[in-house]
């Protein structure tokens, strides 16, 4: 029985060891497709997007910089010239980050 000890634990200590570094290799890889799918969310190049954290999307407020706008049917690509300064010209014909313009 003693002669078994210093076999069982070399085994054991490389077990331990398969199975640590295969959760962080899966925690790892979900962190990873996670991002991605994040990364999908087009509300920070849209036209609609004010830039105020109050009223994040003119259109969809409630669903904006979240997962369900990750196919949102009303976005449209920001031009580059107001993306350039800085400022979202909402649906209403407002620049909405920059008040005191109005």
């Amino acid at each position: 029985m003693l002669r078994l000890i210093p076999l069982f634990c070399p085994i054991a200590i490389w077990i331990t060891l398969l199975f640590f570094f295969t959760a962080l290799f899966l925690a790892v890889a979900q962190g990873r497709r996670q991002l991605q799918k994040l990364h999908r969310i087009p509300c920070s190049r849209c036209v609609f997007c004010t830039g105020d954290y109050r009223l994040k999307c003119a259109v969809h407020p409630m669903r904006a910089f979240s997962e369900e706008a990750i196919d949102c049917r009303d976005f449209e690509r920001e031009t580059r010239w107001k993306s350039r300064i800085g400022l979202s010209w909402t649906c209403l014909g407002k620049f909405s980050r920059y008040s005191h313009f109005n």
